[in-house]
């Protein structure tokens, strides 16, 4: 199926006050793992909306497309809608990627796909112990409605607008749902790596 990978990475920081995904994990930054647990699925594109110059590098590397947000400020909506303007007309869906997730896995990305491969109409929500996260998968048919977000909002007002389309997967770690917004989120991603 051809699924656009977009790797929203073009967010403030506000909360760390310091360029989240350039952090370290274990000799990698918090991106680079994002970028390479994307890169070993085969996507039919990969975009990244970013407005970091070494991001932007690095995921050139890895054969992703960046794509700037010079309307950061007007919050996640506008990353959003960039990922999907810049995503090709024929992909079939878009998988929104959390720039500060580094612990997911390519198990639960390709699990994602395979659900949506089953049902390619449906939101693909993965879900650990009752609570969901991200990735989410959305078919190309919400395009519009994508494209009429406003603010910092994102793919969750599609989800609470389309419940009948909503089909959860379940992932095998809680883990994978962290993302890092403190920096105890980062010290709990730092632990759990070395438990590894």
């Amino acid at each position: 199926m051809k699924i656009a990978a977009i790797i929203l990475a073009a967010g403030l920081s506000t909360r760390m006050k310091t360029n989240k995904l350039q952090l370290d994990l274990q000799g990698m930054t918090l991106i680079e793992r994002v970028l390479l647990k994307v890169s070993a699925v085969d996507f039919f594109e990969k975009i990244i909306v970013t407005n970091d110059p070494l991001i932007e590098e690095r995921s050139k590397a890895l054969k992703f497309i960046p794509v700037a947000n010079e309307l950061t400020a007007l919050g996640q909506s506008s990353s959003i809608k960039e990922g999907v303007l810049h995503a090709s007309r024929e992909v079939e869906g878009y998988l929104f990627v959390m720039g500060d997730q580094p612990l997911l896995s390519k198990e639960t990305l390709e699990r994602i796909l395979l659900s949506f491969k089953e049902s390619p109409s449906s939101i693909i929500l993965p879900v650990y112990g009752g609570k969901p996260g991200s990735p989410v998968l959305f078919p190309s048919s919400l395009r519009e409605e994508f494209l009429l977000l406003e603010g910092d909002v994102g793919g969750k007002v599609l989800i609470q607008a389309h419940p009948e389309l909503v089909r959860t997967v379940g992932i095998p770690s809680e883990e994978e749902l962290i993302d890092i917004d403190t920096l105890e989120d980062y010290e709990t991603a730092k632990k759990r790596l070395q438990k590894k």
